[in-house]
């Protein structure tokens, strides 16, 4: 099953979850940043495969695919300091 996250749970974010889970029968595992707390505990509180995750790194190393859902002018903050990539600790190279 792929692993997905998504960076930034605001109304993007909010329409990925659902179209990826809704009526879905084997629906990827999701992961959400803490950004958009409430709507990702929401989430997760609606969907099984949904799981809202503590910081973005975590985002990051659960996930097979990210998915950033944010303002341009917030990239930075959601973006800065993530280790990123094959070869890093944890991911096969």
């Amino acid at each position: 099953m792929e692993r997905i996250g998504i960076i930034g749970v605001g109304e993007i974010g909010r329409a990925v979850v659902e179209g990826l889970s809704d009526g879905v029968e084997e629906p990827p595992e999701i992961h959400l940043s803490p950004r958009g707390a409430r709507t990702a505990a929401e989430l997760a509180g609606r969907y099984p495969n949904v799981r809202a995750r503590a910081g973005n790194q975590d985002v990051v190393d659960g996930s097979d695919v990210v998915i950033v859902a944010v303002r341009p002018q917030d990239r930075a903050e959601a973006l800065d300091a993530l280790l990123v990539g094959l070869g890093r600790p944890g991911r096969p190279s």
